[in-house]
């Protein structure tokens, strides 16, 4: 969910909410990696950040198989944030950042690695297999790279191939035999939707969609929308009802513009926003 609050809360409360929702995070940087995940304990240890915010809570973890040595690795993400750091730090990949990309990205024939991210969907309670959106993995490949994880993968019977392009939903149509999700099937169990990151102060104002260009509204105002709107006023946040793709309208203007936004399916009936409504508020999107 995002954070929003009124500023004019006393500030020990505010000192509380602040340690109450900052997010802990124990760094396990002195391990590498795990060649199996068997708990969820193994599982946390190792989790990042995933590619994108607009799932909600996830959690990731990236994973690497050599093709040469057959080994798998789960990367830790508080010590590798790419792949291709885990490979030229720890497995000693000594070409350019730009030749692994090609080899390992662009070329099917000639790989040395094979590599993804298992994105923990936890309102699904769902574990996700992602691939690149730049990577040409052949059919062969998915399927021998979903099959070694599954042998030491055991938090779940089922891991899901994310269709998360028009390629891969190709694959998918002719041939491929692992269970797949698209994004409608992850959007479906949502509540909250992260779209632009940032922090901003503004007065929170409720409109409707369809009455938008007939509001007074400044750069000042923090406005929640019920609906999505055709266009968009220069405001200091935006808090929308309806779930949005990374490319939408609304989502473009507030990338260009640095507005923060998120995408809340009940802020139009919630309490505590309500309660809010009229007042000098601190938004943050993520």
């Amino acid at each position: 969910m995002p954070y929003i609050w009124d500023v004019n809360i006393p500030m020990k409360h505010f000192l509380f909410l602040i340690w109450f929702i900052a997010p802990c995070t124990f760094c396990s940087a002195q391990v590498h990696y795990r060649n199996e995940i068997t708990n969820i304990e193994t599982f946390n240890e190792l989790k990042g950040v995933p590619n994108t915010n607009k799932f909600g809570a996830v959690d990731a973890v990236k994973v690497l198989l050599d093709i040469h040595s057959n080994t798998l690795y789960f990367l830790n993400a508080n010590t590798y944030q790419l792949h291709v750091d885990f490979c030229v730090e720890y497995l000693g990949y000594n070409q350019s950042k730009w030749k692994f990309n090609v080899e390992n990205y662009d070329e099917t024939k000639n790989r040395d690695f094979l590599m993804g991210t298992i994105n923990y969907f936890q309102n699904q309670d769902k574990f996700i297999l992602e691939f690149s959106v730049a990577d040409q993995i052949t059919l062969d490949q998915i399927q021998t790279f979903h099959d070694k994880i599954m042998e030491v993968f055991k938090l779940k019977n089922t891991l899901y191939i994310f269709l998360n392009t028009n390629r891969m939903r190709n694959l998918s149509i002719h041939k491929l035999q692992i269970p797949t999700i698209e994004s409608s099937d992850i959007f479906e169990g949502l509540d909250y939707q992260a779209l632009n990151l940032m922090d901003c102060y503004g007065f929170l104002k409720f409109v409707k969609a369809d009455a938008l260009n007939y509001q007074e509204l400044s750069p000042k105002d923090i406005v929640v929308i019920n609906g999505t709107p055709n266009d968009l006023p220069p405001v200091a946040g935006v808090i929308t009802t309806d779930f949005q793709t990374p490319l939408s309208h609304i989502t473009l203007l507030c990338m260009n513009r640095g507005t923060p936004m998120a995408a809340v399916k009940k802020a139009w009936d919630d309490s505590l926003l309500r309660s809010m409504e009229g007042s000098t508020c601190l938004f943050s999107s993520e």
